[in-house]
């Protein structure tokens, strides 16, 4: 089964922190966590609390931000590189969520965009916050 078992019964080891229906599916690593919210709104959050948490109706892990309240993120052009990316966006009030995905590494066709082309994408369909 997918991911391996966690050293933490009852807990999966994904990645990052992740919610299925209200309950803890895996702890939280630090990385990006897109929560949808039990009042029906969604937000990403970067390590959080654990009273925040309990909030949390489902959640999944990211990679990494690349936008945020407005802000494109990321380490600029010159030092990410081209991959294929899948970005997630909320707008400025959390009702709206943006899903992006590029294609890549297909020489010639697509090569992908960098983190912060990414952010850029999200910013551009009316994101304000984003994650890889």
């Amino acid at each position: 089964p997918w991911p391996p078992p966690s050293p933490d019964p009852g807990l999966a080891n994904i990645r990052g922190l992740a919610v299925s229906h209200g309950g803890l599916v895996s702890k939280d690593s630090g990385v990006p966590v897109l929560a949808f919210l039990r009042n029906g709104r969604a937000r990403i959050f970067q390590n959080p609390r654990r009273d925040q948490i309990t909030k949390f109706r489902e959640a999944v892990p990211g990679w990494a931000r690349v936008l945020e309240n407005g802000v494109v993120l990321g380490d600029g052009e010159k030092v990410s590189r081209l991959a294929p990316r899948t970005g997630y966006g909320l707008s400025h009030d959390g009702r709206f969520l943006i899903v992006i995905t590029v294609d890549g590494r297909q020489n010639l066709h697509s090569e992908g965009c960098t983190v912060h082309e990414l952010g850029e994408l999200l910013l551009h369909f009316g994101a304000t916050d984003g994650m890889n």
